[in-house]
Protein backbone atom coordinates (compact mmCIF):
# COMPACT_ATOMS: atom_id res chain seq x y z
CA UNK A 1 0.00 0.00 0.00
CA UNK A 2 1.45 3.19 -1.14
CA UNK A 3 1.44 6.45 1.13
CA UNK A 4 -1.53 7.64 -0.61
CA UNK A 5 -3.30 5.11 -0.40
CA UNK A 6 -2.79 4.77 3.19
CA UNK A 7 -3.68 7.76 3.76
CA UNK A 8 -6.78 7.55 1.95
CA UNK A 9 -8.04 4.49 4.19
CA UNK A 10 -6.84 6.40 7.64
CA UNK A 11 -9.35 9.06 5.92
CA UNK A 12 -11.88 7.52 5.21
CA UNK A 13 -11.62 4.91 8.11
CA UNK A 14 -12.85 8.13 10.44
CA UNK A 15 -15.28 9.23 8.34
CA UNK A 16 -17.33 5.73 7.84
CA UNK A 17 -18.90 5.74 11.49
CA UNK A 18 -22.69 5.93 11.35
CA UNK A 19 -22.92 8.99 13.87
CA UNK A 20 -26.43 8.03 14.53
CA UNK A 21 -26.25 4.84 15.69
CA UNK A 22 -22.74 6.28 17.61
CA UNK A 23 -24.41 9.08 19.16
CA UNK A 24 -21.00 11.11 20.25
CA UNK A 25 -21.46 13.98 18.12
CA UNK A 26 -23.25 15.71 14.92
CA UNK A 27 -19.72 17.56 13.66
CA UNK A 28 -18.76 16.99 10.09
CA UNK A 29 -15.38 17.16 8.42
CA UNK A 30 -14.87 20.24 6.34
CA UNK A 31 -14.46 19.31 2.71
CA UNK A 32 -10.49 19.68 2.56
CA UNK A 33 -7.06 18.71 0.47
CA UNK A 34 -4.68 16.38 3.03
CA UNK A 35 -0.98 15.84 2.35
CA UNK A 36 0.52 12.50 3.11
CA UNK A 37 3.86 12.66 4.81
CA UNK A 38 6.56 10.10 5.13
CA UNK A 39 8.86 9.46 7.71
CA UNK A 40 11.13 6.50 8.26
CA UNK A 41 9.96 4.64 5.11
CA UNK A 42 6.55 4.80 6.38
CA UNK A 43 3.29 6.86 6.15
CA UNK A 44 3.71 9.72 9.07
CA UNK A 45 1.52 12.33 9.21
CA UNK A 46 -1.87 13.48 6.80
CA UNK A 47 -2.04 17.13 7.38
CA UNK A 48 -5.08 20.10 6.19
CA UNK A 49 -3.00 21.55 2.50
CA UNK A 50 -4.00 24.66 4.28
CA UNK A 51 -1.23 24.99 6.45
CA UNK A 52 -3.52 27.89 8.55
CA UNK A 53 -5.13 24.44 9.99
CA UNK A 54 -2.21 22.45 10.70
CA UNK A 55 0.65 25.01 11.81
CA UNK A 56 -0.52 25.06 15.57
CA UNK A 57 -0.52 21.18 15.71
CA UNK A 58 2.68 20.65 14.06
CA UNK A 59 4.46 23.27 16.42
CA UNK A 60 3.44 20.89 19.52
CA UNK A 61 5.74 18.11 18.10
CA UNK A 62 9.23 17.71 16.89
CA UNK A 63 11.73 14.11 16.50
CA UNK A 64 14.55 14.33 19.13
CA UNK A 65 17.32 13.41 16.58
CA UNK A 66 19.41 15.96 15.12
CA UNK A 67 18.73 15.11 11.33
CA UNK A 68 15.12 14.28 11.91
CA UNK A 69 15.11 17.41 13.52
CA UNK A 70 16.72 19.47 10.26
CA UNK A 71 14.22 17.56 7.96
CA UNK A 72 11.31 18.19 10.01
CA UNK A 73 12.37 21.78 10.32
CA UNK A 74 12.43 21.93 6.70
CA UNK A 75 8.90 20.38 5.93
CA UNK A 76 7.24 23.02 8.79
CA UNK A 77 8.84 26.24 6.65
CA UNK A 78 7.78 24.78 3.36
CA UNK A 79 4.19 24.31 4.90
CA UNK A 80 4.21 27.57 5.86
CA UNK A 81 4.80 28.44 2.57
CA UNK A 82 2.25 26.40 1.49
CA UNK A 83 5.02 25.07 -1.03
CA UNK A 84 5.37 21.27 1.00
CA UNK A 85 3.77 19.31 -1.81
CA UNK A 86 7.23 19.91 -3.62
CA UNK A 87 9.21 18.35 -1.28
CA UNK A 88 10.28 14.40 -1.53
CA UNK A 89 7.59 11.70 -1.12
CA UNK A 90 4.95 14.25 -0.45
CA UNK A 91 1.23 13.51 -1.85
CA UNK A 92 -1.76 15.33 -1.88
CA UNK A 93 -5.03 13.62 -0.90
CA UNK A 94 -8.64 14.74 -1.45
CA UNK A 95 -10.78 14.15 0.39
CA UNK A 96 -14.63 15.93 0.32
CA UNK A 97 -17.15 16.70 2.53
CA UNK A 98 -16.82 13.64 5.04
CA UNK A 99 -18.43 13.05 7.80
CA UNK A 100 -17.17 12.22 10.97
CA UNK A 101 -18.35 10.84 14.99
CA UNK A 102 -16.56 13.62 17.03
CA UNK A 103 -16.52 13.72 20.88
CA UNK A 104 -20.06 14.44 22.88
CA UNK A 105 -21.61 17.73 22.37
CA UNK A 106 -18.84 19.05 19.90
CA UNK A 107 -20.85 20.69 16.66
CA UNK A 108 -18.39 22.40 15.46
CA UNK A 109 -16.76 21.64 11.30
CA UNK A 110 -13.74 20.86 12.27
CA UNK A 111 -10.25 19.36 10.41
CA UNK A 112 -8.38 16.30 10.92
CA UNK A 113 -4.18 16.61 11.45
CA UNK A 114 -3.59 13.06 11.91
CA UNK A 115 -0.17 11.73 13.23
CA UNK A 116 0.12 7.91 11.87
CA UNK A 117 2.11 5.47 14.46
CA UNK A 118 4.86 3.03 13.38
CA UNK A 119 3.62 -0.34 11.90
CA UNK A 120 3.29 -2.60 14.12
CA UNK A 121 0.96 -4.74 16.31
CA UNK A 122 -0.53 -2.04 17.69
CA UNK A 123 -0.30 0.47 15.46
CA UNK A 124 -3.13 3.50 15.80
CA UNK A 125 -3.32 6.96 14.27
CA UNK A 126 -3.55 9.65 16.72
CA UNK A 127 -6.10 12.95 15.05
CA UNK A 128 -6.63 16.29 16.22
CA UNK A 129 -9.40 17.78 15.73
CA UNK A 130 -8.99 21.58 14.84
CA UNK A 131 -11.89 24.05 14.70
CA UNK A 132 -12.33 24.76 10.63
CA UNK A 133 -12.34 28.45 11.25
CA UNK A 134 -9.53 29.46 13.59
CA UNK A 135 -7.57 26.05 13.33
CA UNK A 136 -7.36 25.94 17.59
CA UNK A 137 -7.59 21.83 18.79
CA UNK A 138 -10.38 21.17 20.21
CA UNK A 139 -10.07 17.22 20.98
CA UNK A 140 -7.82 14.14 20.59
CA UNK A 141 -9.56 10.93 18.72
CA UNK A 142 -7.21 7.77 18.38
CA UNK A 143 -8.15 5.46 16.14
CA UNK A 144 -7.26 1.93 15.90
CA UNK A 145 -5.80 0.74 13.14
CA UNK A 146 -4.96 -3.27 14.38
CA UNK A 147 -6.65 -5.57 16.62
CA UNK A 148 -3.66 -4.57 18.81
CA UNK A 149 -4.42 -0.86 18.98
CA UNK A 150 -7.65 -1.64 20.10
CA UNK A 151 -7.30 -3.70 23.05
CA UNK A 152 -4.38 -0.59 24.14
CA UNK A 153 -7.06 2.12 23.64
CA UNK A 154 -9.66 -0.12 25.81
CA UNK A 155 -6.88 -0.21 28.48
CA UNK A 156 -6.11 3.75 27.90
CA UNK A 157 -9.60 4.71 28.47
CA UNK A 158 -9.64 2.48 31.95
CA UNK A 159 -6.41 4.26 33.14
CA UNK A 160 -7.81 7.82 32.40
CA UNK A 161 -10.89 6.63 34.27
CA UNK A 162 -9.05 5.62 37.36
CA UNK A 163 -6.98 8.96 36.99
CA UNK A 164 -9.49 11.20 37.28
CA UNK A 165 -11.12 9.44 40.02
CA UNK A 166 -7.76 9.65 42.00
CA UNK A 167 -7.14 13.48 41.01
CA UNK A 168 -4.32 13.11 39.13
CA UNK A 169 -4.16 16.42 37.26
CA UNK A 170 -2.55 17.43 34.07
CA UNK A 171 -3.82 14.10 32.41
CA UNK A 172 -6.03 14.00 29.33
CA UNK A 173 -9.72 13.69 30.29
CA UNK A 174 -11.53 10.63 28.70
CA UNK A 175 -14.24 12.35 26.49
CA UNK A 176 -16.13 9.21 24.75
CA UNK A 177 -15.00 5.17 24.14
CA UNK A 178 -16.63 3.39 20.92
CA UNK A 179 -15.46 0.10 22.04
CA UNK A 180 -16.64 -1.48 18.50
CA UNK A 181 -14.86 0.78 16.35
CA UNK A 182 -11.58 1.12 18.23
CA UNK A 183 -11.71 4.55 18.41
CA UNK A 184 -11.67 7.06 21.97
CA UNK A 185 -11.94 10.91 22.33
CA UNK A 186 -9.76 12.55 24.51
CA UNK A 187 -9.27 16.26 25.81
CA UNK A 188 -6.24 18.24 24.61
CA UNK A 189 -3.21 19.20 26.74
CA UNK A 190 -1.82 22.42 26.41
CA UNK A 191 2.23 23.37 26.25
CA UNK A 192 4.84 22.16 23.99
CA UNK A 193 6.89 19.08 24.44
CA UNK A 194 8.86 18.25 27.29
CA UNK A 195 12.79 18.56 26.59
CA UNK A 196 14.31 15.53 26.69
CA UNK A 197 16.65 16.14 29.99
CA UNK A 198 15.26 14.58 32.93
CA UNK A 199 14.65 17.14 35.58
CA UNK A 200 12.89 18.11 39.06
CA UNK A 201 10.04 18.18 38.27
CA UNK A 202 10.06 14.75 35.97
CA UNK A 203 11.13 13.10 39.70
CA UNK A 204 8.35 15.23 41.52
CA UNK A 205 5.55 14.45 39.11
CA UNK A 206 6.29 10.28 39.55
CA UNK A 207 6.24 10.13 43.40
CA UNK A 208 3.27 12.46 43.38
CA UNK A 209 1.46 9.37 41.49
CA UNK A 210 -0.78 7.39 43.48
CA UNK A 211 0.27 3.76 45.16
CA UNK A 212 -2.41 0.82 45.25
CA UNK A 213 -1.10 0.17 49.18
CA UNK A 214 -0.03 -3.04 47.11
CA UNK A 215 3.19 -4.97 47.85
CA UNK A 216 5.16 -7.53 45.91
CA UNK A 217 8.69 -9.14 46.34
CA UNK A 218 11.86 -9.57 44.08
CA UNK A 219 11.36 -13.51 44.46
CA UNK A 220 7.86 -13.17 43.27
CA UNK A 221 9.40 -11.11 40.26
CA UNK A 222 11.71 -13.28 39.12
CA UNK A 223 9.62 -16.76 39.32
CA UNK A 224 7.38 -14.92 36.94
CA UNK A 225 10.31 -13.57 35.11
CA UNK A 226 11.72 -17.16 34.84
CA UNK A 227 8.45 -18.58 33.43
CA UNK A 228 8.77 -15.70 30.38
CA UNK A 229 12.39 -16.69 29.95
CA UNK A 230 11.12 -20.50 29.28
CA UNK A 231 8.35 -19.68 27.57
CA UNK A 232 10.38 -17.67 24.96
CA UNK A 233 7.76 -15.99 22.96
CA UNK A 234 10.56 -14.32 21.04
CA UNK A 235 12.61 -17.38 20.16
CA UNK A 236 15.97 -16.03 21.84
CA UNK A 237 18.95 -17.91 21.56
CA UNK A 238 20.17 -20.29 23.82
CA UNK A 239 22.63 -18.06 24.84
CA UNK A 240 20.03 -14.91 25.59
CA UNK A 241 18.46 -17.32 27.49
CA UNK A 242 21.36 -18.39 29.70
CA UNK A 243 22.07 -14.74 29.88
CA UNK A 244 18.55 -13.48 31.38
CA UNK A 245 18.86 -16.67 33.75
CA UNK A 246 22.01 -15.91 35.13
CA UNK A 247 20.89 -12.05 35.05
CA UNK A 248 17.63 -13.05 37.38
CA UNK A 249 20.38 -14.60 39.59
CA UNK A 250 21.61 -11.84 40.09
CA UNK A 251 18.53 -10.11 41.97
CA UNK A 252 19.27 -11.31 45.15
CA UNK A 253 17.22 -8.76 47.52
CA UNK A 254 14.53 -9.45 50.33
CA UNK A 255 13.20 -6.42 50.47
CA UNK A 256 9.49 -5.49 49.66
CA UNK A 257 8.76 -3.94 46.81
CA UNK A 258 5.96 -1.31 46.93
CA UNK A 259 3.38 -1.61 43.40
CA UNK A 260 2.75 1.71 41.96
CA UNK A 261 1.25 3.64 39.16
CA UNK A 262 3.53 3.49 36.11
CA UNK A 263 2.57 4.87 33.02
CA UNK A 264 4.98 2.41 30.85
CA UNK A 265 5.89 5.07 28.03
CA UNK A 266 7.22 7.92 30.54
CA UNK A 267 9.77 9.80 27.83
CA UNK A 268 9.70 13.39 26.13
CA UNK A 269 7.41 12.58 23.39
CA UNK A 270 4.34 11.80 25.75
CA UNK A 271 5.23 14.60 28.06
CA UNK A 272 4.51 18.35 27.48
CA UNK A 273 5.19 21.72 29.54
CA UNK A 274 2.08 24.01 30.37
CA UNK A 275 2.43 28.24 30.47
CA UNK A 276 3.04 27.59 34.36
CA UNK A 277 5.74 25.04 33.45
CA UNK A 278 4.38 22.26 34.88
CA UNK A 279 4.44 18.87 33.50
CA UNK A 280 1.46 16.97 31.72
CA UNK A 281 1.28 13.73 30.34
CA UNK A 282 -0.39 12.06 27.48
CA UNK A 283 -0.80 8.28 25.82
CA UNK A 284 -1.02 6.00 28.64
CA UNK A 285 -1.70 3.05 26.68
CA UNK A 286 0.73 1.23 28.46
CA UNK A 287 -0.09 1.74 31.96
CA UNK A 288 -0.11 -0.61 34.99
CA UNK A 289 -2.12 0.82 38.12
CA UNK A 290 0.52 -2.36 39.86
CA UNK A 291 3.93 -1.59 38.62
CA UNK A 292 7.07 -1.75 39.86
CA UNK A 293 9.04 1.52 41.14
CA UNK A 294 12.10 2.98 38.89
CA UNK A 295 10.37 1.66 35.63
CA UNK A 296 9.07 5.23 33.92
CA UNK A 297 12.82 6.09 35.26
CA UNK A 298 14.28 3.29 33.49
CA UNK A 299 12.20 3.78 30.47
CA UNK A 300 13.06 7.33 30.02
CA UNK A 301 16.78 6.89 30.04
CA UNK A 302 17.21 3.61 28.08
CA UNK A 303 14.36 4.54 25.54
CA UNK A 304 16.19 7.89 24.62
CA UNK A 305 19.82 6.06 24.67
CA UNK A 306 19.02 4.08 22.37
CA UNK A 307 16.64 5.94 19.86
CA UNK A 308 19.09 9.25 20.04
CA UNK A 309 22.08 6.71 20.40
CA UNK A 310 23.47 8.73 23.00
CA UNK A 311 26.27 7.76 25.18
CA UNK A 312 24.57 6.81 28.24
CA UNK A 313 25.78 4.14 30.81
CA UNK A 314 24.01 2.30 33.53
CA UNK A 315 26.73 3.89 35.76
CA UNK A 316 25.82 7.06 34.60
CA UNK A 317 22.06 6.31 35.19
CA UNK A 318 22.60 4.76 38.77
CA UNK A 319 24.88 7.82 39.85
CA UNK A 320 22.51 10.59 38.40
CA UNK A 321 21.61 13.02 41.56
CA UNK A 322 17.61 13.03 40.75
CA UNK A 323 17.73 9.51 40.10
CA UNK A 324 19.25 8.96 44.17
CA UNK A 325 16.30 11.64 44.86
CA UNK A 326 13.69 9.20 43.67
CA UNK A 327 15.03 6.76 44.95
CA UNK A 328 15.14 8.30 48.79
CA UNK A 329 11.76 9.88 47.97
CA UNK A 330 10.17 6.56 47.27
CA UNK A 331 11.98 4.52 50.94
CA UNK A 332 13.42 2.17 48.26
CA UNK A 333 17.08 1.00 49.57
CA UNK A 334 19.95 1.86 47.33
CA UNK A 335 20.99 -1.62 46.86
CA UNK A 336 17.67 -2.51 45.51
CA UNK A 337 17.86 -0.29 42.64
CA UNK A 338 20.12 -3.13 40.52
CA UNK A 339 17.90 -5.49 40.80
CA UNK A 340 14.69 -2.89 39.83
CA UNK A 341 16.70 -1.79 36.92
CA UNK A 342 17.22 -5.38 36.04
CA UNK A 343 13.52 -6.39 35.92
CA UNK A 344 12.32 -3.31 33.74
CA UNK A 345 15.65 -4.85 31.34
CA UNK A 346 13.98 -8.43 31.65
CA UNK A 347 10.39 -7.71 31.35
CA UNK A 348 10.64 -5.58 28.23
CA UNK A 349 12.64 -8.36 26.40
CA UNK A 350 10.65 -10.95 27.28
CA UNK A 351 6.97 -10.31 27.93
CA UNK A 352 4.65 -10.11 24.99
CA UNK A 353 2.38 -7.60 26.42
CA UNK A 354 4.82 -5.00 26.43
CA UNK A 355 5.03 -3.17 22.77
CA UNK A 356 8.94 -3.71 22.74
CA UNK A 357 10.66 -3.53 19.06
CA UNK A 358 12.94 -5.69 18.48
CA UNK A 359 15.80 -3.20 17.64
CA UNK A 360 15.24 -2.19 21.33
CA UNK A 361 14.84 -5.19 22.42
CA UNK A 362 18.51 -6.07 21.09
CA UNK A 363 19.92 -3.15 23.20
CA UNK A 364 18.27 -4.16 26.47
CA UNK A 365 20.17 -7.32 26.04
CA UNK A 366 23.01 -5.63 25.42
CA UNK A 367 22.50 -3.93 28.92
CA UNK A 368 21.87 -6.95 30.62
CA UNK A 369 25.11 -8.07 29.33
CA UNK A 370 26.63 -5.25 30.93
CA UNK A 371 24.89 -6.15 34.19
CA UNK A 372 25.65 -9.61 34.31
CA UNK A 373 29.45 -8.44 33.54
CA UNK A 374 29.61 -5.84 36.13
Amino acid sequence: MTHADMASYILQKIAAIDIEKQRVGSGRLVGQSFLAIPGNDALRWIVPRDSRLGSNVLAQWKPYGAISLFKWCLFRFFYALKIAPLMPGTAIIMSEGLSCAQMPRLTDDTVPVIYVGTPGPQQKAVVTLVNAKNGKSVAVMKVALTAGACTSLLREAEILTFLADVGVKNVPRLLSIDKVNGLSWQSVLPGLLSPKKLTKKHIDWLQNLPQSGGMTSFEEQKKLMCKLVSHNDFKLSAQQVSLLKIAIEKIKSNNPIPLVLVHGDFAPWNLKQNSNGDLAVFDWEDAKIEGLPLWDLCHFYFIQAHLLNSKMTIDKFSSNPLVKTYLVKMGIDRADMLGLMLLYFLFMVVDRSRNTSRAYRAFLIEQVQQVVAY
